[in-house]
């Protein structure tokens, strides 16, 4: 019976101890100067880091982000700046919305099926794919090694897109009715239909390898940069 009652006694203490692994010491370190953690041990207690819901860890030399899966209420993440090679919306920040994940080493970004996650910075990167979330509003991966673009997946909410500085041969924006800034600028596509798009008012089509471009139907695009390419069909009517 005593045994039993001290074992009751424990559970409390035991849950309210529950720690974090952070391998990575700059992680950690970033952790412990935002007041976070109190000590160098490859660990952080749970409780202080499980309702955090903005992180800025910006230019910190980090290369891994394990332990950002316990981050539960994370809506605002700013990694920008370091040295991660890949990472999982999914698995680690369910809630996220705001993700700078720029000028990083990534050749992996999984985002899935991610219903919460609208603004999406992963420029200056070495991505070969980007698969957008459902509901981005804003999404700049240029300056990377994509060789296509699709936004079939989204619910057309996407408003601001910067795909520029990649190797971009096809480009299918079918689903981007709200897009209002475009730039697609020093890619390989050589024609794009852009009559979808009917609330342009930023374009930016330069240093491709266009031989006709259709932005037929928008009466609201005030800004367009073409040059640099071997147009010989330009549909603006409308």
């Amino acid at each position: 019976m005593k045994r039993l009652l001290f074992i009751f006694l424990c559970i409390p203490v035991l849950g309210f101890s529950q720690y974090t692994a952070i391998p990575d010491p700059n992680f950690e370190q970033a952790l412990i100067a935002l007041g976070y953690d109190n000590s160098s041990d490859g660990q952080v207690l749970t409780a202080n880091i499980n309702t955090i819901d903005s992180l800025s860890i910006s230019g910190l030399n980090i290369t891994n982000l394990t332990g950002l899966q316990d981050f539960q209420m994370l809506h605002y993440l700013d990694c920008s700046f370091n040295q991660i090679s890949s990472f999982d919306v999914l698995s680690t920040t369910i809630y996220i919305n705001y993700l700078d994940i720029s000028y990083n080493s990534l050749n992996s970004l999984t985002i899935g099926q991610n219903y919460t996650l609208e603004y999406l910075y992963c420029n200056n990167n070495q991505l070969t794919q980007v698969f957008p979330p459902n509901q981005v509003v804003e999404m700049n991966c240029s300056n990377n090694q994509l060789t296509n673009f699709n936004s079939q997946g989204t619910n057309g909410t996407l408003t601001y897109l910067n795909i520029s500085d990649n190797q971009i041969v096809s480009l299918n924006l079918n689903n981007t009715w709200d897009l209002t800034f475009l730039d697609c600028s020093s890619n390989l596509i050589s024609n794009l239909n852009l009559s979808p798009c009917q609330n342009l008012t930023t374009l930016d089509c330069s240093t491709n390898e266009l031989s006709s471009l259709d932005i037929s139907g928008n009466q609201t695009l005030t800004t367009l940069d073409c040059s640099t390419n071997e147009l010989s069909s330009l549909d603006i009517s409308g």
